[in-house]
């Protein structure tokens, strides 16, 4: 089982063995424009060489997928949103 770990923690853990992963998704306003703009970020940390070296293949064969999965997330985000302003709903940020 992972530790149970705050962000404090887990930024300075390093336990060999494990992985660390941080998604993060962002809505920005765009300057002088009623729009927003939506993006992702995924950071995957291996503590160890041995741990890189063992999920070094399997990086390698989900990366496109990966991609392509993040990029239809954004994508249907985008069209509900346009979607809901299209039907006169909107949300103040």
């Amino acid at each position: 089982m992972p530790p149970l770990l705050t962000a404090a923690q887990l930024r300075d853990w390093a336990e060999p063995g494990w992985i660390k992963v941080v998604e993060t998704f962002e809505i920005k306003r765009v300057e002088d424009q009623s729009a927003f703009s939506l993006s992702a970020e995924l950071r995957i940390g291996m503590l160890d060489n041995a741990t890189r070296r063992a999920f070094a293949p399997y990086w390698w064969l989900i990366k496109p997928a990966s991609g392509r999965i993040r990029r239809e997330v954004l994508a249907e985000v985008k069209r509900q949103a346009e979607s809901d302003v299209a039907d006169g709903l909107s949300t103040a940020f």
